[in-house]
């Protein structure tokens, strides 16, 4: 209970230099915050990988099981999946999108053989022409792995959506009041415990 008398007592002491301390860290933490809000575009294109058919030797006499190709399609889908992370697909795309620098590309498996790529942007002009060549880059990609596997992948159900992102400056103004209030108690108690070690 002395402690906490102490405690108060120091904090009566110092009231003013806490409260414009903290005054000091909202108004940072706000600047910083309201100084980079933005509208941003997210943007989600989804399709499914699809096989029509596998070209293999003497495959009239075989009996192609749907559920193998439902299962290679859904590997090949988690095998798109890792393109992503080839420095040539994404310098292609944003070649073809001609962004600079180029956002980051998001691309997750989702139940099987769908897939979803997402991706933020400064403007929706610039969502489209992103859309447009990882599609086609992706069909490209698709094409060359069909010649030199002798497969028939292909996507379907292809589409794209663009959602825009308000900025929310009352929620931010919160968390920066909230957030300059802990680092002003932690900076009084840190002071605090410096004081009774003497």
């Amino acid at each position: 209970m002395t402690t906490l008398n102490d405690a108060f007592l120091f904090f009566r002491k110092v009231r003013t230099r806490f409260l414009l301390l903290w005054l000091i860290l909202f108004l940072i933490a706000g600047f910083l915050v309201l100084g980079h809000q933005k509208i941003e575009y997210k943007t989600y294109v989804f399709f499914t990988v699809s096989p029509k058919e596998y070209a293999f030797e003497q495959r009239e006499q075989e009996s192609i099981n749907s559920f193998y190709l439902v299962s290679a399609a859904d590997i090949f889908a988690e095998t798109m999946v890792g393109w992503f992370k080839s420095l040539e697909l994404l310098d292609n795309i944003q070649t073809d999108a001609g962004i600079t620098p180029l956002p980051k590309i998001n691309a997750r498996k989702e139940t099987r053989q769908n897939v979803v790529l997402f991706f933020s942007t400064d403007t929706r002009e610039q969502a489209d022409r992103l859309s447009e060549a990882l599609t086609a880059n992706l069909k490209k990609y698709i094409a060359n792995y069909n010649a030199e596997t002798n497969t028939t992948f292909s996507l379907v159900n292809l589409s794209s959506t663009t959602q825009t992102i308000e900025p929310q400056p009352v929620r931010d103004v919160l968390v920066a009041f909230a957030g300059a209030l802990l680092v002003a108690a932690l900076i009084f108690f840190f002071v605090y415990t410096l004081r009774l070690k003497q």
